[in-house]
């Protein structure tokens, strides 16, 4: 259990960054608003996302809406904890990765529980890098956070658990 105590302030941190910021956003901004960063790629856009990422289920009801993205993520919390806790202590990259994992989904978990959607801004054009419209849809710091835990758990899986394995 010992290994697991830096996840408290590690977890905490980001989850009050995903907090502060999408408050800061919904006071600065009106709804549907944007301030352009760097004009063309980068905007902060406030909007609220009612369904999951990418607006997954955003035309269901209400009640299977919150249903559903309330259950999961207390479902996916526990079972996050219950992978640190059985991680062995070598392993700082997964558990740092599943923290990451864990402080997302808090921070959409704290929306969906407080406003019955989450809150996005930061708004990505790519337009021009790929040659072709694409608009990315806008995000939070938590779905940031979900996204670079997942991406460096499966580097670790793929890459570093087979040296952890080959080692014993």
């Amino acid at each position: 259990m010992k290994k697991t105590y830096f996840l408290i302030p590690w977890v905490s941190f980001w989850v009050v960054l995903d907090q502060v910021t999408k408050y800061l956003i919904s006071v600065k901004l009106e709804l549907h608003e944007s301030l352009a960063l760097i004009p063309g790629f980068l905007s902060f856009t406030f909007i609220y996302n009612e369904g999951g990422a990418f607006g997954f289920l955003s035309g269901q009801s209400e009640v299977l809406r919150n249903l559903i993205f309330v259950l999961i993520p207390i479902f996916v919390i526990g079972l996050i904890v219950y992978l640190c806790i059985k991680a062995p202590s070598h392993q700082k990259l997964h558990i740092v990765s599943l923290g990451l994992v864990l402080a997302g989904a808090f921070g959409n978990m704290i929306d969906r529980l407080w406003l019955g959607k989450v809150r996005d801004f930061i708004d990505f054009d790519l337009s021009f890098i790929l040659g072709f419209f694409y608009h990315w849809p806008a995000f939070n710091v938590a779905d940031s956070t979900i996204c670079v835990g997942v991406f460096l758990l499966a580097y670790h899986m793929l890459f570093l658990d087979k040296k952890d394995s080959a080692s014993l």
